[in-house]
């Protein structure tokens, strides 16, 4: 699965088909009003939001414009999916890219579990978390303003943001290589229980942050003292695959569950 977007929700399964969610919150009373909340700022002001249509539409002169009319992106592409995603199936790659600006919002895709992931996103500033679960495919991301967050993936992993923080969780068994940079942002990663592999820690100008419990032999020691700090690499349990975290301005913290 070729990526292109940003802040979107990926989850492995056991099927063989890739489905695609789009997810809209229930804001219906037992009236059918449409109440979602009600909430009070003083005495006399109170807020409330509902999701019917917005009466002032009316002044527009018409109900909804979109109607019968699909979005259409800078490089041609038309939205196919009506979820505001172009997906083009060519036999070998699923590519899923954005066409409308606010299209992920509210997407969960799941595919097969095996399936590997690529993607290499340029996305806007704050953009959207993507979050990648339950994978035992290979995964080759890079974005610059996303924040990324794994859990229970088996690697190999290659994945940087620019501008964004890494977190989440590996599974019990792992493959390697395993390479995670956060260049601008922190990584915040758990392994499971007793993990055996080499570790190398890359925080020229953070700390890092392990538990109490856990042992690191080091591999390598180094006596420079200066701003710039040397990378942190040894073995836990006797060793195993390599897993490299590189936050060059931020921290690392590493967990065990």
């Amino acid at each position: 699965m070729v990526l292109e977007s940003g802040g979107l929700v990926i989850e492995g399964h056991t099927g063989k088909s890739i489905i695609i969610e789009q997810y809209e919150e229930d804001k219906t009373d037992k009236k059918g009003e449409g109440l979602s909340s009600l909430s009070t700022i003083s005495g006399n002001v109170i807020l409330t939001t509902r999701n019917h249509r917005y009466p002032g539409d009316d002044c527009n002169g018409k109900d909804d414009r979109k109607k019968g009319l699909t979005v259409l992106n800078l490089n041609g592409l038309k939205d196919n999916t009506g979820f505001g995603l172009y997906i083009n199936d060519n036999g070998t790659n699923i590519e899923i890219k954005p066409v409308s600006r606010n299209c992920c919002n509210n997407i969960v895709i799941k595919i097969p579990n095996t399936m590997n992931i690529t993607g290499n996103i340029n996305g806007v500033y704050k953009q959207n978390t993507i979050k990648i679960s339950k994978i035992s495919g290979e995964i080759d991301l890079s974005t610059q303003y996303n924040k990324l967050y794994f859990d229970d993936l088996s690697g190999p992993i290659m994945a940087k943001t620019t501008y964004g923080d890494v977190e989440g969780s590996l599974a019990q068994s792992i493959k390697a290589p395993i390479s995670i940079i956060s260049a601008y942002g922190l990584i915040d990663l758990k392994l499971q229980p007793s993990p055996k592999i080499n570790i190398e820690l890359i925080t020229p100008w953070g700390n890092t942050y392990i538990p109490n419990d856990l042992t690191i032999d080091l591999t390598e020691k180094s006596d420079v003292k200066g701003i710039k700090q040397a990378a942190i690499k040894g073995k836990i349990n006797g060793g195993g695959p390599l897993i490299v975290l590189n936050a060059s301005y931020g921290n690392i913290y590493l967990r065990t569950n």
